[in-house]
């Protein structure tokens, strides 16, 4: 499948546990939520409570998106994304 038409995401920290990288066929646009779908169908239902806490870093092309703008984010065939747990400073 042409990079063109996928999106690339890869996994760290606790996400590893769901292997390193997964590969979504795409050919438009998709959702944080659709993306979420079709992970869950590679890797089971463990991964979507793991994936919509709130502590989880989504990272679209480098840029860290917001967990209140997860639903706003549109993910492109192309882009990488990868999966995180937030960490925190102080």
């Amino acid at each position: 499948m042409p990079e063109e038409q996928a999106i690339k995401v890869e996994f760290f920290g606790p996400f590893m546990d769901f292997g390193k990288e997964a590969v979504v066929p795409a050919n438009q646009p998709v959702s944080f939520d659709q993306l979420v779908a079709a992970l869950v169908g590679q890797l089971g239902e463990p991964f979507e409570e793991r994936a919509r806490k709130s502590n989880t870093t989504l990272i679209v092309n480098n840029r860290i998106i917001s967990p209140r703008r997860r639903d706003e984010v549109e993910i492109n065939p192309g882009d990488k994304v990868s999966f995180a747990l937030l960490l925190g400073g102080g």
